[in-house]
């Protein structure tokens, strides 16, 4: 969520175009799906697989912060 949340907070305040990051959102879904169907296996792939994921957002959500930073500061 804080993803998604940093990239329309810098598009509303910055007018900026902030993309870019670790993982945009159709790498996220692919990871998510292949969790799902590693789910089918064991439960535990899916946990596992949910907090890379999670790990991985957040550092692509700071990643977008901190551009939208340098933006502001131009």
């Amino acid at each position: 969520m804080i993803t998604a949340y940093s990239k329309a907070a810098a598009k509303e305040q910055l007018d900026a175009d902030v993309k870019g990051g670790l993982l945009e959102r159709p790498a996220r879904f692919a990871i998510l799906f292949i969790g799902i169907v590693a789910a089918i296996f064991s439960m535990q792939y899916l946990v596992y697989i949910l907090a890379l994921l999670a790990v991985l957002a957040n550092i692509t959500a700071l990643q977008r912060i901190a551009k939208a930073g340098k933006t502001a500061r131009k």
